[in-house]
């Protein structure tokens, strides 16, 4: 080979590998992701989900497994913002260990109309869950502000699961963690601790404010309490905690 066909040659390889590195690999990937997980697992698997946008919400679950429009996330954090479309999610779990596995998929968040969890083993047994601000509390697997999933699987197996959600009344986020029993009640009284001192400290400030105006007489802090305490509430509807509480079976 010439010493010209060998630059040609180089070229060449280098602007196909180029090309080849700039090819969305979402759209070649047809099978799901898999993620090992153990016992005391405490994963943020958002970067190992897929996703794909329904526009006309009429896409079932057998359609959207033989999609490979599925595209990668690129963060833990996922947001579609306010949108009228129907969004799927998918991710796999496998139990590298040699017993049975037994764990908590949180999504990390607690307002949505409709969420529908669809768990497909091997055999072909799909389990499908659906919560949501227009279900009651109480249908919820795991009585948590939050909407979580119980999970379990066997030695040695592995489990796809898809997500399709939807809601035109609350912007979509989404911050998926697996975790394992214990390390999910720990989160779970660390989370419940931090809220309660915000809480705490928001209706101690209202109260001062309320204070200082019955004795003072100056309005600017009657203003300044209606504030804390619509910022009060305003957490209680973000956080979930007001539809577990106040209104669980108004929907």
């Amino acid at each position: 080979m010439s010493k010209w066909n060998l630059i040609k040659f180089e070229f060449y390889l280098c602007i196909s590998i180029i090309i080849f590195l700039m090819f969305p690999f979402s759209f070649l990937r047809a099978e799901v992701i898999s993620i090992n997980v153990r016992e005391n697992s405490k994963l943020q698997i958002g970067e190992e989900f897929e996703f794909l946008e329904d526009k006309t919400g009429k896409m079932e679950l057998e359609t959207v497994q033989k999609l490979d429009t599925w595209q990668k996330s690129r963060s833990n954090f996922i947001s579609t913002g306010f949108s009228t479309s129907y969004y799927w999610f998918r991710f796999s779990l496998h139990n590298p260990t040699k017993k049975k596995l037994r764990l908590v998929f949180d999504t990390g968040f607690s307002r949505q109309d409709r969420f529908e969890f669809y768990e497909i083993y091997k055999e072909g047994n799909i389990k499908k869950t659906v919560v949501g601000d227009l279900y009651v509390f109480s249908k919820r697997p795991i009585k948590n502000p939050n909407f979580c999933f119980p999970i379990e699987f066997e030695a040695g197996s592995s489990v796809q699961y898809y997500i399709r959600t939807h809601s035109i009344r609350n912007a979509f986020r989404l911050t998926p963690s697996i975790y394992g029993l214990e390390q999910f009640q720990e989160e779970n009284t660390k989370k419940t601790l931090i809220n309660g001192i915000i809480y705490g400290s928001l209706i101690i400030m209202f109260v001062y404010n309320l204070f200082l105006f019955i004795t003072i007489k100056d309005y600017s802090y009657i203003y300044l309490a209606f504030v804390i305490i619509f910022y009060f509430f305003y957490l209680l509807c973000l956080h979930g905690i007001s539809f577990q509480y106040f209104y669980p079976n108004n929907i």
